[in-house]
């Protein structure tokens, strides 16, 4: 029987045992058996209430444990965005910190626009030890006939176990005229390029 099917029987029989009390006391006659249908009634609702509070408690155990699906890694990636000239070299950093209680060893991979030069495209990492991280460096080149005023994309795909995540990272070619602006000075532009 559900739980809301006992509530309603629980009220419905206390109001029973209410209305036969009360006409029992008008009549003058024992009140003994109206009292006893009282006293199920009030079992009855109280059971039904103790019910729907054990499968709410199943309900937030079941919850909380989806909820602590643990991530395998942290990942970064240094810098996320600069703003250079074509001929210039950038040295970039991913970080990858070990959250699993076993270590780990994995690949990062790069990819760069057609005629950027890199200095390794394919690096093995680890073995990485629980909440210990590890860097892997590469550096990325720009051609000297990159279109000024573009955003490239670099993309940074890590992978291990079964486990893959990209990361990217964004270069805008300035034309010659464009004064360096930081970051900070333009949250839309930062904005921007992280949409990319």
């Amino acid at each position: 029987m559900e739980t809301r099917n006992i509530l309603e029987l629980g009220i419905l029989v206390t109001l029973i045992g209410a209305i036969y009390t009360a006409l029992s006391a008008a009549f003058g006659e024992s009140l003994i058996n109206g009292i006893l249908v009282l006293i199920i009634g009030g079992f009855l609702v109280l059971l039904s209430l103790l019910l729907s509070e054990q499968k709410s408690t199943k309900k937030t155990k079941v919850r909380r444990k989806t909820r602590e699906v643990k991530k395998p890694a942290l990942y970064r990636i240094s810098p996320k965005t600069e703003q250079k000239m074509p001929g210039e070299k950038i040295h970039y950093t991913t970080s990858i910190t070990n959250l699993l209680s076993e270590k780990i060893d994995g690949n990062v991979k790069i990819v760069v626009p057609d005629g950027w030069k890199i200095d390794k495209n394919n690096i093995n990492f680890g073995p990485v030890k629980k909440e210990e991280t590890e860097d892997v460096n590469f550096e990325v080149e720009i051609p000297q006939d990159a279109k000024l005023g573009f955003v490239y994309k670099i993309t940074i795909v890590v992978s291990f176990l079964d486990h893959s995540q990209e990361l990217s990272a964004v270069v805008e070619l300035l034309k010659e005229e464009d004064e360096l602006l930081t970051i900070e000075e333009d949250e839309e532009i930062m904005k921007a390029l992280e949409e990319l």
